[in-house]
This record gives structure tokens, C-alpha cells and sequence, in this order.
């Protein structure tokens, strides 16, 4: 078994013990409730999609790519292209959900990146505090 198929039936390990439905899946990744049941059946899906499951499900992606660890987080992990795990437990500069996002996407993949959009977020916090107090 590759990788990937390790880590497809670690996520349908963690997706019945939540008692959660292809169907229910099917919607988290607006596709069609066979093509989830065919993905898990060959064992096969692209990482992104994998990364999506595990971030809606809270799904611990550390524990889905090597087995260890907690199956299920409390807090969210991030993993960029480069393999890095962040989660909110372990690295402050994840706790804005914007900067989550960013890293999945993997807009954010070096630290004057991540300097500048926590740069820009303070600037929208402060535009916001000013509005408040108008």
C-alpha cells in the first residue's frame, strides 16, 4: 500500500468512528456521493481534498499521515506543500482563521509572507476598531 492509500483508509477510519455519510462528504466537497464512495473504495484522492475532509471532520492530518498521535483535534492543522504541520496548539501565528486559509491554499509558504498578511490583518483590525468607536 503507497501513501495515500494509507492515509485514504486512516480518513475512513476517522469518518465511521464520527459516523459521518459519503453523502455528507459529497457536500463538504460538492461532488457526487458515488464519486466519494468510488474514491474510498480505490483508495485514491487527491491531498487537497484530503486536507478539506480532515479540516471540516477535525481530523488530525498528522495522525492521518503517519499514524500517530491523536485521530481527532480539538484545534485546526495546516499543512503546506512543503509537508509542515501548524496547529493552533502548537503555533500561534495559525490562530487567524484568514491565515489558515491562506496556508491551505498555500498563498503563505514563506515567513516575510506570513509577516505581511498578519501585517494586513492588523490593518483591518484597526479600520475595524475605528468604525466601532465612530
Amino acid at each position: 500500500m503507497d501513501d495515500i492509500e494509507i492515509i485514504v483508509k486512516r480518513l475512513d477510519t476517522a469518518r465511521r468512528k464520527l459516523g459521518v455519510k459519503h453523502k455528507d462528504l459529497a457536500e463538504i466537497l460538492g461532488v457526487t456521493k458515488s464519486s466519494v464512495g468510488s474514491a474510498f473504495s480505490r483508495k485514491s484522492m487527491k491531498v487537497a481534498k484530503i486536507k478539506l475532509i480532515a479540516s471540516e471532520l477535525n481530523i488530525s492530518y498528522f495522525w492521518l499521515s503517519t499514524g500517530k498521535g491523536e485521530m481527532f483535534v480539538k484545534d485546526i492543522d495546516v499543512v503546506n506543500d512543503n509537508g509542515m504541520i501548524y496547529n493552533q496548539s502548537n503555533c500561534r501565528k495559525c490562530i487567524d482563521k484568514d491565515i489558515i486559509i491562506e496556508y491551505q491554499n498555500n498563498v503563505i509558504s514563506t515567513k516575510d509572507d506570513l509577516i505581511l498578511a498578519k501585517e494586513e490583518i492588523i490593518e483591518r483590525l484597526k479600520t475595524e476598531i475605528t468604525a466601532l468607536k465612530a
